[in-house]
């Protein structure tokens, strides 16, 4: 049990001492040219639209099964023969 608490020391100090080196990094000195930009500037563009893209489907789903049911509801009338025109249309499912 004593041994284990060491190991767990020896992490503790392991990762204190790759934060304290990680902190003091010197800077790269880098040239960055604009390519990057342009190419960071399109995937964060991309992330946006597929967010905006999901919630709107998500919104939209109870809509359109609501609309969809409507549509069946009203193709019958209330004795549940089916409407007229679905009838002359042809549109009728079986």
């Amino acid at each position: 049990m004593f041994e284990r608490s060491l190991n767990g020391a020896k992490v503790a100090r392991a990762a204190a001492l790759a934060l304290i080196l990680a902190s003091v990094a010197t800077p790269a000195q880098a040239y960055v040219g604009p390519g990057a930009g342009v190419s960071l500037f399109g995937a964060a563009i991309g992330f946006v639209v597929a967010i905006f893209s999901a919630l709107g489907v998500l919104l939209l789903w109870p809509i359109r099964a609501v609309a969809r049911k409507l549509r069946r509801v009203s193709a019958t009338d209330t004795t549940g023969a089916p409407d007229p025109e679905v009838r002359q249309s042809g549109k009728l499912s079986a």
